[in-house]
């Protein structure tokens, strides 16, 4: 999976149209179709439905959106952070206050080189078991920014490492509070306990996240049972 692939996908998906989004993107429809069509083979399912003059997203496509978009902005993200770094404009600096310089009003003037911008990030629970022993895999995507640069300066070492543990752990422990079944038909509840998690670890070090949502990739029903069915054998043999 490549991102021109991504770009593709996407440019699609917001001007609703491969004429469209071939010329945001300078190239011709059947290069867009073709690009597009190797990444509909890599993901084994078609995301758009061909209409006359346009294009709409499957359910597949409505489901991979938001992480091809995560994507390509971390790797905006990234990009401005070796850009910023080459330019002088980033880069790490260690401070020690002793005494009363710690009253001085350093901490006000470093709060203002805080980005304040909203980050996304992407998380992923992999074999984590649901509240009947089924191990799934689910991912999710949080959106979250500084919104109280001296908490985010004074609360926390490592506010970015912060937000992706504590996701990942939140994300964790709303699957272990969930049954396998709850997880398929509701996916909304596990998102709302995924994001009351996170309000509480957050708020602490003067950010806020918002999940955007969680899936688990399970939509056959016959492989539902099966898991079931396995996750009943692993409370029998570990009661």
């Amino acid at each position: 999976m490549d991102i021109d692939g991504l770009q593709t996908f996407v440019a699609i998906a917001e001007l609703g149209g491969f004429t469209r989004a071939g010329a945001r993107l300078h190239r011709s429809q059947p290069a867009i179709s073709r690009r597009l069509g190797l990444l509909e083979q890599e993901l084994g399912a078609p995301l758009f439905d061909r209409l006359r003059g346009r294009a709409r997203l499957t359910e597949a496509g409505r489901v991979f959106r938001p992480h091809a978009e995560a994507a390509l902005a971390a790797l905006k993200d990234g990009q401005e952070a070796v850009r910023d770094l080459q330019t002088g404009l980033s880069g790490s600096l260690s401070l020690a206050l002793v005494g009363t310089l710690a009253d001085t009003h350093i901490v006000d003037t470093l709060s203002r080189y805080v980005d304040q911008r909203v980050r996304v990030a992407s998380v992923t629970a992999e074999s984590t078991l649901t509240r009947d022993t089924v191990p799934v895999n689910v991912d999710a995507i949080v959106f979250w920014l500084v919104w109280n640069a001296e908490k985010s300066i004074l609360e926390v070492e490592d506010f970015v490492q912060a937000i992706t543990m504590s996701a990942q752990t939140g994300l964790r422990e709303s699957i272990g509070r969930h049954e396998l079944a709850q997880m398929i038909t509701e996916r909304e509840s596990l998102g709302r306990e995924l994001q009351r998690i996170l309000d509480f670890a957050c708020a602490a070090a003067g950010l806020n996240c918002e999940a955007l949502g969680a899936r688990s990739g399970i939509s056959d029903l016959r492989k539902i049972e099966r898991l079931q069915r396995k996750g009943q054998r692993n409370r029998a043999a570990f009661p």
